[in-house]
Parts: structure tokens; C-alpha cells; sequence
């Protein structure tokens, strides 16, 4: 879906390329440290493929009132709302981006030692492994791309 994106871009996408995409796998062990070098790299993937300005634009366009401090993903669920959905539906539409970006930001970046062991402690008792807590994850950011691109007027053949 990314690799279609890329082929001819809408103005709120950020092109992510070929090594971006080899680059997000599912982990091949139960390592912390693998398991967030592979939530980084399917972060930088989805989320960070979406460009705040473009998106407020389309927002405002839809005749939603924009707060300018709001990320992509805020931007998106506010246009969820504009197409119809409830709120509740576009957050819950949302919310595999926002774990996915929350936990990048925990396992690498601003997350204290002890947070990253909890939530490792949290995938693997929800889970069973990293790899399968990830898989999950993955899933569920899928179909919420899939909703996005649609919402957003993106015909993506999706294998």
C-alpha cells in the first residue's frame, strides 16, 4: 500500500522509498531492542508518510475548524469526523497509529528503562511473544491505513 502511495503521491504524502520499506519487518526474536528497532521502523513507515500541512488544508477544506497545534494523526480522526464518522469511530479507526507511534516513542526515544520493560512485560502477557504482540499491531495499523487511504478518496489494491 505504501509502495502505491510512493508511485504517484498525494500532496499529504511523504514518499518513503524502497530502503524505508525493506527496512520494516516483523521481529525474528523476542528482543526488546528488536522489537523496537522494528516498531521505529514501521512508525517511520506509516505515520511519519503523512504531512501536517497538506492534511490541515484538506481539514479545513472539509469545513472543520483546525487546531494548528495538532499532529497527522489528530488531523486524520478530525477528517474521519468530516466524512461521517463519529468520533468514537474515527478515534477507534486511529487508535492502531496512536499506539504504534506512543510506543515508538517509549521503547525509542523518550521512554525511561523501566516503562520500556513494562510495556515488553504488557505485549508478552496480552501476546505471548513480542513478535506476536507486534504482528498484532501490524494488523491493526493495516486496517487502519486501509480506512484512511478510502476516507482520504485513495484507490489501493490491497493484496
Amino acid at each position: 500500500k505504501v509502495r502505491q502511495l510512493d508511485e504517484t503521491p498525494p500532496t499529504w504524502w511523504k514518499t518513503r522509498g524502497d530502503e524505508l520499506m525493506d527496512a520494516a519487518r516483523h521481529p525474528a526474536t523476542d528482543s526488546i531492542s528488536e522489537w523496537g528497532d522494528e516498531i521505529l521502523a514501521l512508525d517511520q513507515l506509516l505515520v511519519e508518510g503523512f504531512l501536517q500541512k497538506p492534511l490541515q488544508k484538506l481539514a479545513a477544506d472539509a469545513g472543520r475548524t483546525v487546531d494548528k497545534q495538532w499532529q497527522s494523526l489528530r488531523l486524520l480522526q478530525d477528517y474521519l469526523e468530516a466524512q461521517g464518522h463519529t468520533a468514537e469511530e474515527a478515534r477507534a479507526v486511529i487508535d492502531p497509529l496512536y499506539r504504534l507511534h506512543k510506543l515508538r516513542s517509549l521503547l525509542k526515544g523518550h521512554g525511561a528503562p523501566s516503562e520500556r520493560t513494562a510495556e515488553a512485560k504488557n505485549a508478552r502477557a496480552e501476546h505471548g511473544t513480542l513478535r506476536a504482540h507486534f504482528k498484532a499491531l501490524a494488523g491493526a495499523c493495516d486496517a487502519s491505513f486501509i480506512t484512511v487511504l478510502k476516507a482520504l478518496g485513495v484507490a489501493i489494491k490491497i493484496d
